[in-house]
């Protein structure tokens, strides 16, 4: 055989030839996970730049055919060949019976469940526990403040073991587990729990400023709105208190009640009616958030108090969720089907469909929760981790914070504020921001769900308040609302219930009066009550 002489550079390339083919021989060897990974990869790659969905998100088999992305292909994907139609929550409230098929906003869905007045939850299911007596011993055997001492704190530790969030969920002792109304959720509210002392202190603690302001300026008449009043008690209590320690005012003042519920307007006419004070008192029988306006929400420029016991936990939110690239904000839709099955969806945010949460979310600057670095992560995750979400978790959102303050500056712009309610709530719906929860009672026990697409009208639905995105909104509404002049003048103040009661409760004249009618009251339990709630005040 003969042999083949070559040059040196042909030798140089034929041994550079025989190391890239060993190199390719190498990477053949790699094992069969890293080869799926760069061909999941690149797939992913491929798709994120295509029309295909995205398949791993919040319902991955609804997801895995064809993502919709605006409502109309949310409507033909539904419709199958009948009409299906967008409803608002004023169009819902004219149904007998949740309607279906049909589309409505998150806000809207949860707004008909609770407040639709044939079917919705606060028409049918709620009975507020009415305390007809109240214990003259602090100390006597049996007392309320016993018992639910009792029940729920442990004796040895004296720890809470359920924040007395018996508000929903506590039975009535005199209801067997099959009665009807065994079914309805009975609301232990602390005003109906501490009467009289708890609106005797509310109403202390109005009068303070009422006659601070007094002594400065001519008299005033004094006028007080309160929101969700359920039996009429706090209204009662301190048109009581008032009545009995400050005559001339409460002969000239106004209180009036606006109240959603017809069968609770009714309760608290006639408790009104009951304790002589008629001719102070009216209730309105309407939506606060009502863009139609009542005869009680007149635009009026007098000075007024604007209570709120426990509404702002059972005002609808809307939902949404970011896509993790493009940080998008997207919406909830809920779709009910032929069947009454409940689907999710989520679309666009237009002016069109959604200019509450469009305006909210503008305030808040949430349309641009991540900066241009950030975005540029997120968008190098959702390349190299396919089976991440591609959008973030749900964020329940709440826009009708922005409606009832908007209200109070449209009707009451001269006002002052007192809203009490739940910061934290224990069981809520989890891996979401601001979520609720979602629960009713079957058989005389409470039944929690672990979504907020439930049959219309049978759970309570309520959220935790965020007091600093409130205290937020209403400072950006102040600023858009008055005259600079007047901005200074607001003050405003988050301040948790107990520490707010025990300031007021260790008055003197307070006390004095409280001990006269020989009411229990122990102030070193106080902190064991209601830890979880705080109170909002603007003076």
């Amino acid at each position: 055989m003969s042999k083949v002489l070559m040059c040196t550079p042909c030798m140089q390339r034929m041994v550079k030839a025989a190391n890239q083919k060993k190199m390719n021989q190498a990477v053949l060897l790699l094992c069969s996970s890293s080869r799926r990974s760069t061909r999941l990869s690149l797939n992913i790659s491929r798709r994120r730049q295509s029309n295909e969905p995205y398949r791993y998100n919040y319902i991955q088999d609804d997801f895995s055919q064809q993502e919709p992305g605006t409502l109309q292909t949310v409507i033909s994907q539904f419709s199958n060949g009948s009409e299906i139609k967008l409803y608002s929550s004023e169009q819902l409230a004219k149904f007998h019976h949740p309607p279906g098929p049909s589309i409505s906003l998150a806000r809207d869905f949860i707004h008909d469940s609770l407040y639709n007045p044939n079917y919705g939850y606060f028409f049918n299911q709620v009975e507020i526990f009415d305390r007809t007596s109240t214990p003259t011993d602090n100390n006597t055997s049996g007392s309320l403040e016993d018992e639910l001492y009792a029940e729920y704190f442990n004796p040895k530790s004296g720890t809470p073991q359920n924040q007395l969030l018996i508000r929903r969920h506590h039975q009535s002792e005199e209801e067997g587990a099959s009665s009807t109304t065994d079914q309805r959720q009975i609301w232990h509210t602390p005003t109906e729990l501490f009467k009289p002392w708890y609106a005797w202190s509310m109403a202390h603690y109005i009068l303070q400023k009422h006659l601070k302001e007094e002594s400065v300026t001519q008299k005033k008449k004094l006028k007080i709105y309160e929101i969700g009043a359920g039996n009429g008690t706090l209204c009662v209590g301190i048109l009581d208190y008032i009545r009995s320690h400050h005559p001339s005012i409460y002969t000239t003042m106004e209180y009036v009640t606006i109240e959603v519920s017809s069968r609770l307007a009714a309760k608290q006419r006639s408790k009104i009616d009951l304790n002589g004070h008629q001719n102070q008192a009216r209730v309105v029988n309407q939506s606060v958030l009502d863009p139609g306006g009542t005869e009680g929400m007149i635009k009026s420029d007098e000075e007024c108090w604007i209570l709120g016991m426990e509404v702002l936990d059972n005002l609808a939110r809307d939902v949404i969720r970011y896509d993790r690239v493009t940080c998008t904000p997207l919406q909830s839709i809920v779709i009910t089907d032929h069947n009454g099955d409940f689907h999710e969806r989520f679309i666009p945010i237009t002016l069109h469909n959604n200019p509450t949460l469009l305006k909210y979310l503008s305030i808040f600057n949430n349309h641009l929760p991540y900066s241009k670095i950030r975005s540029k992560i997120q968008e190098i995750l959702a390349t190299y981790i396919p089976f991440r979400s591609n959008l973030t978790p749900p964020e329940f959102v709440p826009t009708n914070y922005m409606n009832l303050l908007t209200t109070i500056f449209n009707c009451f712009p001269n006002h002052k504020i007192i809203l009490s309610d739940f910061n934290s709530l224990p069981n809520s719906l989890p891996g979401s921001k601001g979520a609720p929860v979602v629960q009713t009672r079957y058989n005389g026990l409470t039944v929690p769900a672990s979504t907020f697409l439930v049959k219309p009208g049978l759970f309570d639905i309520f959220f935790p308040t965020d007091f600093k995105g409130l205290t937020s909104l209403y400072h950006h509404l102040l600023k858009q609302h008055q005259s600079s002049s007047l901005v200074a003048e607001k003050r405003v103040e988050v301040i948790n219930q107990n520490k707010f009661l025990l300031q007021l409760l260790n008055n003197s004249d307070l006390k004095s009066r409280i001990q006269a009618h020989h009411l229990g009251l122990d102030l070193n339990q106080i902190y064991s009550y209601y830890q979880n709630v705080k109170i909002f005040t603007v003076t």
